[in-house]
């Protein structure tokens, strides 16, 4: 990003525990706060926003903890960014960017921001408090630079790129790059694009496509909105779960305009039974946010009654609700 002169958090990397605690209260002193981040993989887990001495080492805890090991062996250690986070999502290929659009997901695991960071509790698309121009101002600041800095390298990519962003006063500013889709995003921006992704996929890869097909809108007119449903011991596992029997309907009986995607779940012969881990993401539409959050959480509540163990935001798209109801 530095080589490419996109706008990001100045950083630091600790190889040590007894580093990464210098730096992140170093940090913490001159700014008011850090991230703290596992740069390997680490299930979406290996985040930690610490405004406080106390914030650091529960941080540290975690990501020193045996399990953490692999991933921590380098720990990156950021400035905090101001504004609202958001991430926008294109395909790459011939050196050209199709965008799919933006989307808020949630990260941490309870109401109102509590609790771990997870791989996501849920989500919207799309972003009515962005600017008009947001999509050129991230094509034009962001990703063509990115193109540009590679093409320089040598390397021509081909596949997704996720843009997470912090939005604030004088725009955007990257958080991380992700060389795939979000989950949940994946599954609220498939609900809401009615474009074909494997005609698109196909020209990237320079790939003739033998069908001609209705490509649909770019901009989806309809709100959408997904909502995760877990596992009582997510995001970190480690209970002896029992899992629950998923009725046929979970996955039948389709909420408005959306439906529900199965993940952490395994068969015992002809039944659906849950396992552990992020299960269920219930997608639905509405003409508002209002319409699109009620659909998704009537379904919600419904399977709720027969996975009792489950584990769910009840915020998720709250606020941009409520924002787009004052602005109505």
């Amino acid at each position: 990003m530095a080589e490419a002169g996109i706008n990001t958090a100045s950083f630091n990397i600790a190889k040590t525990q007894e580093s990464c605690r210098i730096q992140a209260l170093s940090c913490l002193e001159k700014t008011g706060g850090a991230v703290l981040k596992a740069s390997g993989l680490a299930s979406g887990k290996g985040v930690f926003l610490c405004y406080s001495k106390e914030d650091v080492e529960k941080a540290l805890e975690t990501l020193y903890a045996p399990q953490m090991q692999k991933a921590s062996e380098v720990v990156v250690i950021e400035e905090i960014l101001k504004g609202r986070e958001c991430s926008y999502f294109t395909l790459i290929g011939q050196n050209k960017s199709q965008g799919l659009g933006f989307a808020v997901d949630f990260k941490r695991l309870a109401d109102e921001d509590a609790g771990p960071n997870t791989g996501g509790m849920g989500c919207y698309t799309p972003v009515p408090w962005l600017p008009a121009n947001a999509a050129e101002r991230v094509e034009a600041e962001i990703v063509e630079p990115l193109l540009k800095a590679l093409r320089k390298r040598n390397i021509e990519y081909t596949g997704w790129l996720y843009v997470g962003l912090m939005w604030g006063e004088s725009g955007p500013s990257v958080v991380e790059f992700n060389v795939r889709l979000g989950d949940p995003e994946a599954q609220i921006l498939a609900v809401a694009d009615e474009r074909d992704w494997l005609q698109l996929i196909l020209q990237k890869l320079n790939i003739e496509v033998p069908i001609e097909v209705n490509q649909g809108d770019y901009h989806p007119n309809k709100k959408v909105v997904g909502v995760v449903m877990a596992s009582e011991d997510y995001p970190y596992g480690g209970k002896n779960t029992q899992g629950s029997k998923l009725p046929q309907w979970v996955f039948d009986d389709t909420p408005q305009g959306g439906m529900t995607f199965a993940a952490a779940v395994k068969t015992d012969g002809n039944n659906i039974l849950t396992a552990s881990g992020r299960v269920l993401t219930v997608v639905s539409q509405g003409e508002s946010f209002h319409d699109a959050r009620a659909n998704t959480y009537e379904m919600v509540q419904k399977i709720a009654a027969v996975f009792k163990t489950c584990r769910y935001r009840n915020d998720i798209a709250l606020k941009v609700t409520k924002e787009e109801e004052t602005n109505d």
